[in-house]
């Protein structure tokens, strides 16, 4: 038997054994199995003997490195000029920040993806960002906007009257709304993976009275392979 060493694209090591000899004119038929570095084998599905597997946003939400940061307007006072924003800052570390965005109103709105902007330390309320494996204690390695900054915490607030979250460089300004209800979604050409060291801020500003509005961050942490 023969085993060969491969690599997965995120560089996870497998091991294909190839069982029999052959030549050209006569080839054999291998039994292969495909395995972990453990020597288990991958799952097959009993059915269709199709390979079983998830993507690797769905693999870090077994792992425990998934995480949520999400706001929700006032019941029925989110009005024109009001902003809603998430802010946090990323770690100045090896792992990346890889997020994805959604935002839902009922009625239009500004949205805006800001890096690195102005906002007072300690400005609006601090919250833990809940892993997506409840089964598992982690902390995602996110800071908050605070005099002494929290890991794995965000700032949230909503702005009656503006103007919390300034300047940065704005990666999407987006209206939604009148029509256009949501931006972003659980796609991977949603993806973004941030900067490392910088503050972000997500803001929503009211372009109309009595709406309803929600902004929900996912993101998961992960090291760069460099092999």
């Amino acid at each position: 038997m023969t085993t060969l060493k491969i690599k997965d694209a995120d560089g996870t090591a497998r091991y294909l054994q190839v069982d029999g000899l052959g030549t050209e004119a006569s080839p054999f038929i291998s039994n292969n199995r495909l395995t972990n570095e453990n020597g288990n084998g991958l799952g097959v599905d009993t059915s269709t003997r199709v390979q079983i597997g998830i993507d690797y946003a769905h693999h870090e939400v077994h792992s425990g490195s998934m995480f949520e940061a999400s706001v929700n307007s006032s019941a029925s006072d989110f009005d024109t000029g009001d902003e809603l924003w998430i802010a946090f800052k990323t770690p100045n570390a090896t792992k990346e920040c890889h997020i994805e965005i959604e935002s839902t109103v009922t009625g239009a709105c500004m949205f805006k993806f800001l890096q690195a902007p102005t906002i007072a330390v300690d400005t609006g309320t601090a919250k833990v960002a809940y892993c997506h494996n409840l089964e598992k204690a982690n902390v995602s390695t996110i800071l908050s906007n605070e005099t002494v900054p929290q890991a794995g915490y965000y700032n949230y607030n909503e702005d009656a009257a503006g103007g919390e979250v300034t300047a940065g460089t704005t990666i999407i300004e987006r209206t939604i709304g009148a029509g256009k209800d949501k931006v972003g979604g659980q796609e991977r050409s949603q993806e973004w993976i941030l900067k490392k060291n910088t503050l972000y801020a997500f803001v929503l500003v009211a372009q109309a009275d009595n709406i309803r509005a929600n902004i929900a961050i996912d993101f998961y942490e992960h090291t760069p392979k460099t092999d």
